[in-house]
């Protein structure tokens, strides 16, 4: 079964576009992903460093 690109959009709360570059590009999608992971976590670092 395959799911449209519209349904996922609208279930994930994302853009169709960005459901679209995610599935064009999926392994630069998870390199974003694990930059923007790795900053949250230094922010949070951070965070808590100066508490």
């Amino acid at each position: 079964m395959t799911i449209s690109v519209s349904t996922i959009a609208r279930e994930t709360d994302l853009s169709r576009q960005t459901v679209l570059r995610i599935k064009e590009d999926s392994a630069a999608a998870e390199q974003v992903l694990a930059s923007w992971q790795a900053r949250e976590e230094e922010k949070r670092h951070r965070r808590a460093a100066a508490a």
